[in-house]
């Protein structure tokens, strides 16, 4: 690698730890789009925007409505398995998943249309014993819903499904638990 070469892919690299991970924002038509890109972002004390996407495990899809079912807060977690800031998190997702189960859902979304490497988001979950839900986002159908163009993000809903909180970039433990500490007393 030539020394410009070098001094891009630092550059590229700094600003991803800083920003997040940055994602593609895919238009592609598929079975799970949700709205397309046009739509405006989600906004704290609306309606989330609706979803129906597969699991990762392959067991058929999730959509919004199921997970509300439950009559639970819900973390949606948006990751990618590359994404450093991702890959720090992760651990404290897990064991905040443990820690709040039975009161709060926890809800990870890979954004399959940015993945290099078609096992990553398995091993991602393997990796981290992620004990809860994993969705794919093949088409970036909730990328585009929900506005989503770096990850990790993280979108705080009540149980009727009304946006408490969005919280972009990574999460530490303290951030996350008052995140769910959030969900848990809506004001």
């Amino acid at each position: 690698m030539t020394m410009r070469g070098k001094a891009l892919f630092a550059v590229i690299v700094l600003t991803s730890l800083l920003t997040g991970c940055g994602g593609a924002t895919s238009t592609t038509s598929g079975a799970n789009d949700v709205k397309s890109s046009t739509n405006p972002a989600p906004v704290v004390g609306k309606q989330a925007p609706s979803f129906s996407l597969p699991q990762l495990n392959g067991n058929g899809t999730v959509s919004l409505q199921t997970i509300l079912a439950h009559h639970q807060p819900v973390i949606l977690n948006v990751f990618a398995s590359w994404c450093e800031p991702c890959n720090n998190e992760a651990p404290d997702f897990v064991q905040a998943a443990h820690k709040y189960r039975g009161k709060v859902q926890f809800v990870g979304i890979d954004m399959t249309s940015t993945e290099m490497n078609e096992r990553g988001p398995q091993d991602f979950v393997d990796k981290y014993k992620i004990p809860y839900t994993v969705l794919k986002d093949p088409h970036a159908a909730f990328m585009n819903a929900y506005g989503v163009y770096a990850a990790p993000q993280t979108f705080v809903l009540s149980p009727t499904g009304r946006i408490i909180d969005i919280e972009p970039g990574m999460l530490t433990a303290s951030k996350l638990d008052a995140v769910v500490q959030k969900a848990l007393n809506p004001s």
